[in-house]
């Protein structure tokens, strides 16, 4: 098994062995956003895993805000109302 150690999977760097549970390898690795997550080593190799969840967290806050601005955009486009 070779080492991993100061190697960078997409956002994660590993800094040290998390142990073994089952037949499962570990690695401790610190994402580009700070966070500290215990990954399956297997998973880190096939690309499985890319970060934390912060990648995850962002997409979500931009379609988020997508989805706002396209809501503002209808009601500005929306006509008044006429008085009866």
């Amino acid at each position: 098994m070779e080492d991993l150690i100061g190697k960078v999977f997409a956002r994660l760097t590993v800094f040290e062995h998390d142990g073994t549970r089952g037949k499962n390898s570990y690695l401790k690795c610190q994402c580009s956003c700070g966070a500290v997550k215990s990954v399956r080593r297997d998973a880190l190799l096939s690309g499985d895993v890319k970060s934390c969840g912060c990648v995850a967290k962002e997409i979500a806050a931009a379609g988020k805000a997508r989805r706002a601005q396209k809501r503002l955009e209808r009601q500005r486009n929306r006509p008044l109302a006429k008085a009866k």
